[in-house]
């Protein structure tokens, strides 16, 4: 079992057993790459999977500042992009994108 502690630019890791002797894991922290060519700046309040895998909302230093939501897999420690302002939902029709995705019912 591994738990979640929220900074704004920090999300860590740290195993329950050991914790807080031994100092938490970065799973991901500001400056790091969010896989498309931007960087993350500041992050949402994390949730966490019983697979110890980190859902988050973060804002990114794309040249345009927008944000996105990503997940950090605990196998591997990838960065997956889950959806980003603008991305178009698939199979939408008319055509939408993330901007209107809270009108959809």
């Amino acid at each position: 079992m591994t738990t979640g502690l929220f900074v704004n630019d920090v999300l860590y890791l740290c195993d329950p057993a050991s914790c807080p002797t031994v100092p938490a894991e970065a799973a991901v922290k500001q400056g790091d790459a969010d896989g498309n060519g931007s960087f993350f700046e500041r992050f949402s309040s994390p949730a966490l999977s019983d697979a110890a895998d980190i859902a988050f909302q973060a804002n990114v230093n794309d040249g345009l500042r927008t944000s996105g939501i990503y997940i950090r897999r605990a196998a591997g420690g990838t960065i997956e992009t889950v959806a980003r302002i603008n991305d178009v939902a698939p199979g939408v029709s008319p055509r939408c994108s993330s901007g209107c995705w809270s009108r959809l019912r």
